[in-house]
C-alpha cells in the first residue's frame, strides 16, 4: 500500500510540476523555435546565395568550355561535310554546265564561221569581178588620155604656154568625165558596161574632133 501511495504521490507531483512548468517551457520553446527558424533562414539565404553564385559561376565556366569544345567539334565536322558535299555538287554542276557550254559554243561557232566564210567567198568573188572591170576601164581611159596627151605634145611643140594649157585642159576634162563614169559602173550588168564603153568611144571621138578643131585654131593663130 505504501508503494502505491508513493507512486501516486510521485505522479501527482510530476503532474503538478508539468502543469506549472509546461506552459512556460512551451512558451520558451515557441520563442526558441522562432529564433531558430529566423537564424536558419538567414543562414540558408546567405549560404545558398554564396553557394549558388559560386556554383553558377563554375557551372557557367564549365558550360562555356563544353559548348566551345562541342561547337568547335560539331562545326568542324559539319563544315567539312558541307565543303565536301559542296565540292562534289560544284564539280558535277560545272562539268555538266561546261560540257553544255562548249557544245553550244561549238555549234554556234560552226554556224557563224560557215556563214562568215561563205560571205567572205562571195565578197572575194564580187570584189575580184568588180576590180577586174574597174581596172580594165581605168587602164582603157588612161591609155586614151596618154595617147591624146602625147599626140598634142608631139604635133604642137611650138605653141605658147597659154595655148598649150587651153589645149591640154581638154584631155584633163575628158579624164575627169571618165572617172565620173567609172563610179557608175556595176559589174553585174555586162550589157550596161558594153553600152557605156560604146558611149565612151563616142565621147572619145567627140573629144578628138574638138582637139583637131583646137589644133586648127592654134595653126591659124601661128599664121
Amino acid at each position: 500500500m505504501s508503494f502505491f501511495f508513493l507512486f501516486n504521490n510521485f505522479f501527482t507531483l510530476i503532474s503538478c510540476l508539468l502543469s506549472i512548468y509546461l506552459p512556460q517551457a512551451l512558451h520558451h520553446l515557441s520563442i526558441y523555435r522562432s529564433f531558430f527558424i529566423i537564424y536558419l533562414s538567414i543562414y540558408l539565404s546567405i549560404y545558398l546565395s554564396i553557394y549558388l553564385s559560386s556554383s553558377a559561376y563554375s557551372f557557367s565556366i564549365y558550360l562555356s568550355i563544353y559548348l566551345s569544345i562541342y561547337l568547335s567539334i560539331y562545326l568542324s565536322i559539319y563544315l567539312s561535310k558541307l565543303v565536301h558535299i559542296l565540292s562534289i555538287y560544284l564539280s558535277i554542276y560545272l562539268s555538266i554546265y561546261l560540257s553544255l557550254f562548249i557544245f553550244y559554243l561549238s555549234i554556234y561557232l560552226s554556224i557563224y564561221l560557215s556563214i562568215y566564210l561563205r560571205l567572205f567567198i562571195y565578197l572575194s568573188i564580187y570584189l575580184s569581178i568588180y576590180l577586174s572591170i574597174y581596172l580594165r576601164h581605168f587602164f582603157f581611159y588612161l591609155s586614151i588620155y596618154l595617147s591624146i596627151y602625147l599626140y598634142i605634145n608631139k604635133y604642137l611643140p611650138s605653141a605658147s604656154h597659154t595655148k598649150q594649157c587651153s589645149v591640154i585642159h581638154l584631155p584633163a576634162m575628158y579624164v575627169m568625165r571618165c572617172f565620173s563614169c567609172l563610179y557608175s559602173i556595176r559589174p553585174s550588168r555586162s550589157s550596161d558596161v558594153g553600152m557605156e564603153e560604146a558611149g565612151d568611144a563616142g565621147d572619145a571621138g567627140e573629144i578628138g574632133k574638138r582637139t583637131n578643131g583646137s589644133k586648127n585654131r592654134v595653126a591659124r593663130l601661128d599664121r
